[in-house]
């Protein structure tokens, strides 16, 4: 039977052990025990949304196949919320909601959906719409402001000179 090793500990490993994982051709011919592998993927996890292969030399990123099967969920669940956060700030119509302790996203309507749902009147105090209540606000028709994350506030008149409220 064939053995691998290692290449971070140098162990060996027989073919077909559940404790190393192969990483094929693309990676140098690589192969890593699952203990290894877990710890490089907690400690490069830092670095960003992309994990190169731990094999010196290798240019190639781990897939997130790779990544979803060797990472416990505490780290899958920080490595989406960097990719989330990543994807939020380059997106040019979307950032997260002001609102303190809201993980929700804002997202910018344009201007022919804002028009068409909330009328013109609108247009100059609605520039964002936080997805948290926004997907379940009744908005009457006879709505004539909608606050700045798009939820339908009454007592907020189109002449008033204040800032318009938050959502939550």
């Amino acid at each position: 039977m064939e053995e691998y090793e290692c290449a971070i500990c140098m162990d060996d490993f027989k073919s077909g052990s559940d404790e190393f994982t192969y990483l094929g051709d693309t990676h140098n011919h690589s192969g890593f025990c699952k203990d290894c592998l877990s710890a490089y993927l907690s400690s490069a996890s830092s670095s960003g949304l992309t994990i190169p292969c731990p094999q010196h030399g290798c240019p190639v990123v781990l897939t997130s196949s790779v990544v979803t099967a060797h990472a416990s969920p505490e780290l899958l669940q920080k490595l989406t919320r960097i990719e989330n956060d990543t994807f939020i700030s380059a997106a040019k119509d979307t950032t997260y909601c002001p609102v303190e302790n809201c993980r929700c996203v804002v997202r910018r309507v344009t201007p022919p959906d804002y028009l068409q749902r909330w009328g013109p009147d609108c247009l100059a105090y609605v520039p964002a719409i936080c997805n948290h209540d926004s997907d379940d606000a009744q908005i009457p028709e006879e709505a004539s402001c909608v606050t700045r994350e798009g939820v339908y506030d009454s007592s907020y008149g189109k002449d008033s000179s204040e800032q318009p409220r938050l959502a939550h």
